[in-house]
């Protein structure tokens, strides 16, 4: 081989013969050359000095002249010489590689030229290995002028897919690019789900902007009462609700109305005010005065349904207390009846405290004047019991409990047998 196609090394040939040169073995990009270095600086020098309109000199005009200056130069000159311009061009090189683009045609060139780098490398691999390739490419900017790519090596891709997903290729793509620009929120959410996220991003607002006014920790907001848990004891109130219904975000049921809150707290339109000393003292007196005539209105309360009325105690108000008599154990031997506490037996009085509310209603008449009955039965204090009332023996008392598979059937034979 190396005498019918002459001009390379034995060894060249070994490795075409062998298939060693492949895409493995291609060298990474070279180190910035000095020599370059140097004739890039000095050419520019040159320029510099050159009468304004002339012609620039190219560093082609002038190699062989810099050439013997470079030569005439020590290794440590030349080191020294080209240090800063060396690592200076390693710097531009490195912001031209993997830099940010700030011109969005040049990034959507730089994208096409390596896009179609890639797919003629891929296309190489395929058809020296068979192997097959999906390659995508999608923008995760809207101001990004590159279109979604797609480069599949085999129809195969497409048949998986849509047995898969019941997408196209295309499709998913499509979605991907959507993700990307959009995020979670690009997606075509389930209605339940946003409207949970909703619910909880709105109670953490709410629960951080009221430790904002506050200036504290609070365990947590509270919305049932809240002039009770919240106003009375941190002097905070709200301002600019939006919706007709104060409550809390978990107990809305519309997406749309969480949306109108959640937008409200985040504008600032719904906030939260720190009352000062006298707005929250002229407050407290305007709420104990409501809840102190909320408290006088309240309706009376029935003891036993019949419409009583029911008795406020006050400091001077004396209640009768019941001393109940228990008589001793009578003898079994003897048919006695217990006796019955009647109005002769109250005794003594009770005072109740000051500021006192109860809703004890008053002894009727008729509990006042109980009679005997032998039916009653008096567990007063001492343990005085009177024994029940012996009952009626069962029929089934003493019969064994065991099956009674059978005995409705013989009875109904029987009684057909009469009849007949």
């Amino acid at each position: 081989m190396q005498a019918a196609v002459p001009g390379h090394q034995l060894d060249h040939y070994i490795r075409v013969i062998t298939q060693t040169i492949t895409r493995s073995t291609v060298q990474p990009r070279k180190h910035i050359s000095k020599w370059n270095t140097f004739l890039a600086q000095e050419t520019r020098k040159l320029n510099k000095k050159r009468e304004p309109g002339a012609v620039p000199i190219k560093t082609s005009d002038v190699s062989k002249e810099l050439s013997a200056k470079w030569k005439a130069m020590s290794a440590e000159e030349q080191e020294q010489y080209t240090e800063d311009m060396v690592q200076s061009l390693a710097e531009a090189r490195e912001a031209k590689e993997s830099g940010q683009h700030n011109s969005q045609m040049t990034a959507f060139h730089d994208v096409r030229a390596v896009v179609e780098h890639i797919q003629r490398e891929i296309v190489n691999v395929n058809q020296c290995t068979g192997t097959e390739f999906l390659f995508l490419a999608v923008r995760k900017d809207i101001k990004r002028f590159n279109a979604p790519y797609i480069l599949r090596m085999s129809d195969l891709f497409d048949t998986f897919f849509h047995n898969t997903t019941k997408f196209t290729l295309t499709d998913l793509v499509l979605k991907l690019e959507s993700f990307f620009i959009g995020g979670v929120d690009g997606l075509a959410w389930n209605y339940l789900e946003r409207l949970v996220q909703l619910k909880s991003l709105t109670a953490a607002l709410i629960k951080e902007k009221l430790n904002n006014a506050t200036g504290h920790q609070i365990s947590r907001m509270v919305y049932t009462n809240f002039d009770e848990a919240i106003t009375l004891k941190h002097g905070v109130v709200i301002k600019g609700w939006p919706l007709s219904k104060f409550c809390c975000p978990s107990h809305i049921t519309s997406c749309s109305d969480v949306e109108l809150l959640y937008n409200a707290w985040q504008s600032g339109a719904t906030h939260f005010v720190k009352l000062s000393n006298d707005e929250y003292g002229r407050w407290r007196t305007q709420y104990l005065q409501h809840h102190a005539a909320a408290i006088q209105e309240l309706p009376p309360i029935n003891s036993d349904g019949n419409g009583q009325s029911a008795t406020v105690l006050t400091a001077n108000t004396t209640v009768p207390v019941v001393e109940a008599t228990i008589p001793a154990v009578p003898n079994p031997s003897e048919n006695a009846v217990p006796t019955i506490p009647t109005s002769e037996n109250v005794v003594g009085t009770v005072s109740a405290s000051e500021n006192a509310v109860s809703a004890i209603p008053p002894a009727s008449a008729a509990a006042s004047t109980l009679t005997a009955s032998p039916t009653f039965m008096n567990f007063g204090i001492g343990g005085a019991v009177v024994p029940p009332k012996a009952r009626k023996t069962r029929k089934e008392k003493g019969v064994p409990r065991g099956s009674r598979k059978g005995k409705g059937k013989g009875k109904g034979k029987g009684k057909e047998n009469q009849a007949k």
